[in-house]
């Protein structure tokens, strides 16, 4: 089961955006409808398997709004790039796709910090745009930028499952900390028809800046005696160890998991951080500085919660708490 979740968050002096992605084995995969794939978890991952994001299913999330779910033979993995805040770039965003598979689903996914102007790219050598039209969900309200929203745009067409890298260049000289697109993130689903089937999820952020209690409910019954994935995509929390602190705690089920921030490893200053990942063979794999345990640090934001989520559970909370808060 895979989990990408969305947000930004800002307290005090921080301001980030968090997407999580969630996959995982379903327990009883014969109560599936395979056709409507995309409702969440009946349908399945999320942007869950029913409905295709379901529709039906009726799928609670406070704090964040399921965008897609599908449910299928295959894996599903995703990695980010962020800029320097304050500058333009280019950069290589890696995944992991098996070269015997077929692309099944693929998003290039932004978040925007305030009002900023329309941002054209290149992505795979294709010229690209972020603007009103890729807009998902809702609005929501930054401290930097005033209206802020999650940018989404379908990529399907564009990955190879024989390529994992993918160049991403962004030419425009954006203004620094507010009213910009700082972060990127590709999220690919693929199917193999050796492999199981897999449960995944993609929530976005629907909530102004600052809120920090997540609940996600009336998902697939999660298998816990296979690998459960959550990967989150933040942005711009800066760092942990340097006042005035812009570091998270996080909480899953009310077990503490660990103190994230920091650039990632694949951005500049203040870029994610964001979990790099590929989940397959009911075993969750991390990539870059992301590692598949029981914990995240720092710009580490991916966990396998398997041993956090009770057998069969169909959902599960989980709290964000400004550093040196609980």
């Amino acid at each position: 089961l895979i989990i990408v979740f969305f947000e930004r968050i800002i307290l005090i002096v921080e301001y980030q955006y968090f997407s999580i992605v969630l996959s995982f084995q379903h327990s009883t995969l014969n109560n599936f409808n395979l056709i409507n794939v995309f409702l969440l978890y009946e349908k399945n991952y999320f942007f869950i398997f029913l409905f295709f994001y379901f529709f039906i299913l009726n799928t609670n999330c406070i704090g964040q709004t399921l965008y897609h779910a599908d449910l299928y033979k295959g894996g599903v993995t995703g990695a980010g790039f962020g800029l320097d805040a304050g500058s333009n770039g280019s950069g290589v965003i890696t995944v992991n796709i098996p070269p015997t598979s077929t692309i099944r689903k693929a998003f290039l996914i932004s978040g925007r910090q305030g009002k900023a102007p329309d941002l054209t790219f290149f992505f795979a050598g294709n010229n690209l745009t972020f603007d009103s039209t890729k807009t998902v969900g809702t609005f929501f309200s930054s401290f930097y930028g005033d209206t802020s929203a999650t940018h989404i745009i379908d990529v399907t067409s564009l990955i190879n499952p024989v390529i994992n890298s993918y160049s991403i260049n962004i030419s425009t000289m954006q203004q620094g900390g507010f009213n910009r697109y700082n972060e990127f993130y590709l999220y690919v689903l693929y199917e193999e028809s050796t492999f199981p089937i897999v449960n995944s999820y993609l929530y976005i952020n629907d909530k102004d800046f600052g809120y920090i209690n997540y609940t996600i409910n009336n998902i697939s019954p999660i298998n816990n005696l296979n690998d459960v994935g959550l990967s989150l995509f933040g942005g711009y929390i800066c760092h942990t160890n340097i006042f005035p602190f812009d570091g998270e705690n996080v909480y899953v089920n009310g077990n503490f998991i660990g103190l994230i921030g920091g650039n990632d490893i694949n951005s500049g200053s203040c870029g994610g951080p964001y979990g790099d990942f590929y989940y397959e063979n009911n075993q969750l794999f991390g990539l870059s500085d992301d590692t598949a345990n029981a914990q995240m640090s720092g710009s580490d934001v991916l966990i396998n919660m398997n041993s956090l989520v009770p057998l069969n559970s169909t959902g599960f909370f989980f709290r964000f708490c400004f550093t040196n808060t609980k």
